[in-house]
């Protein structure tokens, strides 16, 4: 009995392959199963994605699961398993397995980690192409000790520290020479060893862990193919070793420059030592300031040959553009608003160049703006062609400026076409039609007058037509 039992076991088996061999051959009839290695490995590693979602879903590796051949690719595909999470130990070690000898990037996106990296990682050390971690100090420490002094492989870096561990200095030894994207939040490296980047950005470094501008001057000095710099809430502090000013550091590559600060004399120290094209977008946040001189240097003349296209002033800050329809090319805010807009009006023309400016855009601002103001930031802007008032609210009689001569000029803005308004669904329609609306067609009609007639647009139409309506 035992033996038939065994021989039908066997049996069992063997058409178990059989079977088995048979279902192989037919998918290689289904029309995916044309698909070469190279196509299917591209597929995978979109698929290889989910394995580092946050979500945790179930059957991550499910497509490893569909065939023989699909199982196959994948395993042995090294750079589907490059993506090293540092907090997850299981996966971790099967990926540096089966990594082989690709390029690696090290993840942790939360401050647990549990891969012993004192010996599992040293082999893979020179493979290592980029880290991207959020760590405890201890643990950020042991990461770089494990991974010895030098990472000829590593070209981005980014570093931070929960926020209870406040700054951290990271002072090992280490030599990075294809180093190109460095990323610090309240963690600092040695500054001697950023050289040739593309791309920096410090976040919140105080005190001893924050560069002295020397350091950060040394820093883009030594990265003149520099593209994008982020700049948020560091103490930046001279050194004191040298007072002579030094020549400016031009960054002839710069895209975009953002600035955030508590206090102005941080941007404005920055900006006095770098010189950057005329195309590069700045972005500029500061707490409070008096003056644009506070933040934007004079002597250097950085700003002033920027010719802007459009305006748009807020209670919060200013935005400029070379196009109406562009991305702002400066935009300039104030944490602490409503801004001193006297002193804003004032400085805007000294520093920029607003002979060009076709479109002005209010938000929020028009209301609490006197005639007086308006009319000192019009009388810069004669080829003004449009007004867009982004948020829908009354108006106030500062708008009759645009109707009144004003000596050595006439009529403001002559080439003035139309003012739009935006929609905003907080408003009360009924109030703005009763107070705005009687405002709006005197203004139509004093323009009419003067021969400078200029069209009134709504973004929503029903607003449209109440207002042509009510011109009736």
């Amino acid at each position: 009995m035992a033996t038939t039992k065994e021989a039908l076991q066997q049996e069992e088996l063997r058409l178990i392959a059989a079977l088995s061999a048979v279902r192989s051959q037919l998918n290689d009839f289904t029309p995916i199963s044309s698909l070469p290695p190279e196509v299917l490995e591209y597929i995978f590693s979109i698929c290889v994605l989910w394995l580092y979602d946050p979500r945790k879903q179930a059957h991550r590796l499910a497509w490893a699961q569909v065939c023989r051949k699909w199982r196959c690719v994948s395993l042995n595909a090294a750079r589907l398993w490059r993506s090293i999470d540092l907090c997850n130990a299981p996966l971790a070690s099967e990926c540096l397995l089966r990594s082989a000898s690709a390029p690696i990037h090290l993840i942790a996106n939360v401050p647990c980690l549990k891969l012993s990296v004192d010996t599992l990682l040293p082999p893979h050390a020179q493979n290592i192409q980029s880290m991207d971690v959020h760590l405890f100090p201890e643990d950020l420490m042991r990461l770089f000790e494990s991974c010895g002094p030098e990472l000829p492989a590593l070209t981005s870096l980014a570093l931070k520290v929960p926020p209870v561990s406040s700054n951290f200095t990271l002072d090992v030894p280490m030599r990075l020479p294809g180093l190109r994207r460095l990323a610090l939040r309240s963690v600092s490296i040695p500054w001697n060893m950023c050289v040739g980047l593309t791309r920096l950005s410090l976040c919140g470094l105080l005190g001893g862990c924050s560069p002295t501008i020397e350091q950060l001057s040394a820093v883009l000095r030594a990265s003149p193919y520099i593209e994008e710099v982020n700049i948020e809430y560091i103490t930046l502090t001279p050194s004191g070793a040298d007072t002579s000013p030094a020549a400016q550091i031009p960054l002839s590559y710069l895209k975009h420059l953002s600035i955030i600060a508590k206090v102005p004399l941080t941007i404005y120290s920055i900006l006095s030592c770098i010189e950057f094209p005329v195309t590069a977008k700045l972005s500029i946040e500061c707490s409070r300031f008096d003056h644009l001189r506070d933040l934007l240097p004079t002597a250097s003349g950085v700003m002033h040959p920027l010719r802007a296209r459009a305006i748009q002033l807020d209670r919060n800050g200013f935005r400029l553009a070379f196009e109406p329809a562009a991305e702002p090319i400066i935009s300039l805010r104030v944490q602490e608003f409503p801004i001193d807009l006297e002193g804003l009006l004032t400085d805007l023309p000294a520093f920029f160049d607003l002979s060009e400016v076709t479109v002005l855009r209010f938000g929020y601002l028009l209301p609490v703006l006197t005639e007086e103001y308006l009319i000192a930031i019009l009388s810069h802007l004669p080829t003004l062609e449009g007004i867009d008032i982004l948020n829908l609210y009354p108006l106030n009689d500062s708008l009759l400026a645009l109707t009144k001569p004003v000596a050595q000029q006439g009529l403001l803005c002559q080439k003035l076409k139309r003012i739009w308004f935006g929609e905003t669904f907080d408003v009360d329609w009924t109030g703005f039609i009763d107070d705005s609306f009687l405002l709006l067609r005197e203004f139509t009609k004093l323009r009419r007058e003067a021969g400078k007639p200029v069209d009134i647009m709504f973004e929503n139409p029903e607003y449209l037509s109440a207002f042509l309506n009510s011109s009736k």
